[in-house]
């Protein structure tokens, strides 16, 4: 039901925004607005994981930053794409062991873990680009993002499998279940058979893989 009513939500401002412009619910408009929110549905079905059981991560978008500046770096400057996007889905993980380290074995709340790891990898970001856009990196790259089908992007139908995916593993399978199970009180809930580090690893993991993003060069 809460679902639902997010939905209407969305629905009714839709409809109220083309009240104001008719532009606005035109089927050209419509589908970029549909093609340019990838990147964000990305993020939000990893963080979704994170926030089902009363944890937040801050530091997302430094982290596709660094992904993305990686990913397209290495590609303009002749790497092989695979080699590329393994780097990013790399990165993504390193920083969610990091945030997951910090916040099972030292005990840091989840806000002030990934606060400063936001902290340090913007820093990162900096270093690595030396503070100017990676640019010249090759069209056919870029193409990747903006091949479609119906005038919808592969990469938009790919991030739809993968919530199909997500949905399934929450309300399906075990492990995903355990998610809904723990809520925001971990401590008292008995996960079997992952231990507790290794569970709150996942939840970062899982999420900051997903946004070890090369979908948008």
């Amino acid at each position: 039901m809460r679902s639902l009513s997010s939905l209407i939500v969305v629905i009714v401002l839709f409809l109220l925004v083309g009240i104001v412009n008719h532009d606005f619910l035109a089927a050209r408009n419509l589908m970029q607005t549909v093609n340019s929110s990838v990147v964000f549905a990305l993020l939000s079905i990893g963080i979704a994981f994170v926030l089902i059981i009363g944890e937040i991560d801050v530091s997302v978008g430094a982290v596709m930053g660094l992904a993305s500046a990686v990913s397209a770096s290495l590609i303009r400057d002749g790497a092989p794409w695979a080699l590329a996007i393994f780097a990013a889905v790399a990165i993504g993980i390193v920083c969610g062991l990091i945030n997951g380290w910090g916040l099972v074995y030292l005990g840091i709340p989840s806000i002030i873990m990934t606060l400063g790891v936001n902290g340090i990898v913007r820093g990162l970001i900096y270093v690595y680009t030396g503070g100017k856009w990676v640019e010249n990196v090759p069209f056919a790259y870029k193409a990747l993002s903006q091949a479609t089908v119906g005038g919808i992007t592969y990469v938009y139908l790919i991030t739809c499998i993968i919530a199909i995916g997500g949905s399934i593993v929450l309300r399906r399978v075990s492990i995903g279940r355990n998610f809904y199970a723990v809520g925001d009180n971990i401590g008292k809930v008995n996960i079997q058979p992952l231990g507790k580090s290794i569970f709150w690893r996942l939840c970062f993991i899982g999420k900051l893989i997903a946004h070890g993003k090369v979908e948008e060069p």
